[in-house]
């Protein structure tokens, strides 16, 4: 599905679904048009036990996320990430 974001770049969004023995589980990516660059991305995890989610926001090397357990739990957390994957595989080399 295609779209805009704020800055009215374009934005596609990529969901996927998973549905085994009474378990769901979807996630959707919203990424540029443009290089593929993650924008944000949202987790949904479910089953008779409950519900957890995980809430992405990609911002340049770092990654903002909260973090929902089932007994409804919320964590913060930042994590830096390396611009390309590809660097992070040559740094082990």
């Amino acid at each position: 599905m295609a779209g805009a974001n704020d800055a009215d770049e374009e934005m596609w969004s990529l969901t996927r679904t998973l549905q085994t023995q009474g378990d769901t589980e979807e996630i959707t990516a919203k990424v540029s048009a443009a290089g593929f660059r993650p924008a944000s991305s949202y987790l949904v995890r479910s089953n008779a036990a409950g519900t957890e989610t995980v809430d992405a926001q990609y911002n340049g090397p770092a990654v903002d996320m909260v973090l929902t357990t089932r007994a409804d739990v919320m964590t913060n957390q930042r994590v830096e990430v390396p611009s390309d994957v590809r660097e992070a595989a040559n740094i082990g080399q």
